[in-house]
């Protein structure tokens, strides 16, 4: 029926690659999202559908698509889609989510993890398979600013299943920030994703000022990982780069901060696709560990990691750094990726997740596709395009500043 086009992005082979996208289709095409089959060479491919809007008649005008397919390193790849009578089998690893009285119980296969209803924590109760327990390896996400101090790891938050699996979990988290003596600050909102067959999470944060005052100002933003350390001394890696990943490592303590300084000097081209370097810190013993990225950290910064012998210090606003106001009605989401791993995952391995984290694939559909199954009301699919289009475009690209700071990059998805 049509196509799945994956670009040639990574060097790596990636394995069971989870891969999301949207597909229109005209009036009374899909009856039904589970009757859209994905094909590799012939083989279908496990998938996780569902409607996001439907036409007049019932039929679907957007799908929304979760799949894993396996992606080669340095070459493109193209994937089938049509639609069939029978819907499309089940991956055998599946991520499940089920309900206690304590919050969401979620279970990747190699990966358990509690959300809990106290707190946005973001998560308790990690078991990684085969490896390390952490009961409680986080206390929520801390913020200072000139009104108050606050954090996420009390009160009561609402939690809701927005996607339930097979291949994807999402829930999402709503409540405030609190003061030391309860009073409600900083609106909260989060957001947990997980995957079938995966050891990683990928978190959300984000405040929102509500509050009666024209301003307040933020002065610090970060989130701890404590360690349950019971073997050996930790070993400590710091990975920061565009071009190529720079590794530091030591036993005791690594930390770099990106600020204005860091973007004044450094020299890179990739930031016209919005895309700019790669982040992370690594803990890990002789049980295991975490690799902790932030998500377009050079874009959003000023930011900070430090890793040491108690676990990493995740600082999404450094404090220090020039205090930004934040007006009301202002909002700012951070995304960080939780890597948990074995003791012997290395340190490439950690390195191609985080900038897979970074910069994931994406599929795109045939131009003709959006030109048959228009599901806006202009049409505007011209045969051809004039060159000096392009040429416009990526000026404007080229000109504009390559790192703008956490409060003038943008907000989710791409914060």
């Amino acid at each position: 029926m049509s196509t799945l086009y994956f670009e040639k992005l990574s060097q790596y082979d990636r394995i069971a690659e989870p891969v999301t996208v949207s597909i229109p289709f005209a009036e009374g095409t899909l009856s039904a999202a589970a009757h859209l089959v994905i094909e590799d060479d012939g083989e279908v491919l496990p998938s996780q559908q569902r409607a996001l809007a439907h036409w007049a008649d019932g039929s679907v005008k957007w799908l929304l698509v979760h799949l894993q397919p396996d992606l080669p390193g340095n070459l493109s790849k193209t994937l089938n889609f049509r639609i069939a009578s029978d819907p499309a089998p089940h991956s055998q690893q599946q991520v499940q989510v089920t309900e206690d009285a304590e919050g969401l119980l979620v279970d990747t296969g190699p990966l358990r993890f509690r959300v809990p209803r106290e707190g946005f924590l973001p998560v308790q109760d990690v078991v990684l398979a085969g490896g390390p327990e952490w009961p409680a390896p986080f206390a929520g996400f801390k913020l200072e600013t000139d009104a108050a101090a606050a954090d996420s790891s009390r009160g009561a938050v609402e939690l809701e299943i927005d996607e339930a699996g097979p291949l994807r979990a999402v829930i999402l988290v709503r409540g405030r920030h609190l003061q030391p003596d309860g009073t409600v600050f900083l609106e909260l909102r989060g957001r947990i994703t997980a995957y079938a067959g995966k050891p990683y999470i990928e978190v959300e944060h984000q405040f929102l000022h509500t509050l009666d005052m024209p301003q307040v100002t933020l002065q610090s933003l970060r989130l701890d990982f404590t360690a349950s350390q019971a073997g050996k001394p930790p070993q400590l890696t710091l990975g920061e780069g565009w071009y190529r990943t720079s590794i530091t490592e030591s036993d005791t303590d690594v930390s770099q901060t990106l600020d204005t300084e860091t973007m004044l000097y450094q020299s890179n081209e990739h930031f016209i696709d919005s895309y700019y370097g790669d982040f992370w810190t690594d803990w890990r013993d002789d049980q295991g560990g975490l690799c902790l990225s932030i998500h377009q950290a050079h874009q959003n910064f000023p930011k900070k990691l430090h890793g040491h012998t108690q676990g990493i210090a995740c600082w999404l606003y450094p404090a220090g750094e020039t205090p930004a106001p934040v007006l009301q009605g202002m909002a700012k989401t951070h995304r960080i990726q939780l890597h948990f791993h074995g003791p012997d995952t290395t340190q490439d391995a950690l390195s191609q997740r985080s900038l897979q984290f970074q910069l994931p694939d994406r599929p795109s559909l045939p131009v003709n596709w959006y030109r048959v199954n228009n599901p806006w009301i202009e049409t505007y699919f011209p045969e051809n395009l004039p060159r000096r289009l392009y040429t416009d475009l990526n000026d404007l690209h080229d000109g504009r500043p390559k790192a703008l700071g956490m409060m003038h990059f943008g907000d989710a998805p791409d914060s």
